[in-house]
């Protein structure tokens, strides 16, 4: 006998940033270029799959890790990005 339980939880909220970066032909996707940069473009709206952001690009995912699955997406709250803000982070 096999049981399943499947639980739904609905939150509301407000989303501020989609932000996603493509990958870059040229090299500067890469740590090792002169020209890379963490930084994202700010986007109105994305498409989400399994992969994370259909267009996005992170070099350490998807040489280092693999393409592993399990660091696709990062959902902050306000106040964890304040906290980060002010330690520093941007």
């Amino acid at each position: 006998t096999t049981t399943t339980t499947t639980t739904t939880t609905t939150t509301k909220g407000t989303i501020t940033r989609i932000a996603s970066k493509p990958y870059q032909p040229d090299g500067s996707s890469k740590p090792s270029s002169r020209t890379y940069t963490t930084r994202k473009e700010s986007y109105p709206k994305a498409q989400l799959s399994k992969h994370g952001i259909v267009g996005d690009y992170n070099h350490y995912r998807t040489i280092a890790l693999d393409n592993t699955l399990d660091r696709a997406v990062s959902i902050l709250t306000e106040d964890v990005l304040d906290i980060c803000k002010n330690s520093g982070y941007g």
